[in-house]
């Protein structure tokens, strides 16, 4: 069973993209990147955030 840690870690990448940003949360890198390249955003640079953080 994993350990609240674990779940503290999780990564949540976040795009900021467009004008106004996007927005759009994603728990891979890879999402992200997937979805830059469907909105035509162009690069895939990122907010990481930890769950928990506000």
């Amino acid at each position: 069973m994993p350990s609240s840690d674990s779940k503290n870690t999780k990564q949540i990448f976040v795009c900021l993209e467009g004008s106004p940003r996007c927005g759009a949360r994603f728990d891979s890198k890879k999402a992200l990147e997937k979805h830059c390249r469907d909105k035509h955003h162009g690069s895939s640079e990122a907010l990481l955030y930890r769950s928990g953080f506000s």
